[in-house]
């Protein structure tokens, strides 16, 4: 499994209690971890010029580098 700072934010910014305990419990298991660099950043920027929500862009970003 992998996990990326993108998807811990998120989860830390749950106000659902359960949801975010759970989510952080499961991130947790990752054997991958991806973490936010400017290489991530920039072409997320560049996914969100083209339409896509900055956070959605910054999790096809993330998955992208791992390719």
């Amino acid at each position: 499994m992998v996990s990326s700072d993108t998807l811990v934010f998120e989860a830390q910014n749950n106000p659902n209690l359960t949801r975010k305990q759970y989510a952080l419990e499961v991130f947790a298991k990752a054997t991958e971890f991806i973490g936010l660099n400017e290489e991530i950043e920039k072409r997320a920027r560049e996914f969100n010029e083209i339409g896509i929500k900055p956070f959605d862009a910054l999790h096809l970003a993330s998955a992208k580098k791992r390719k």
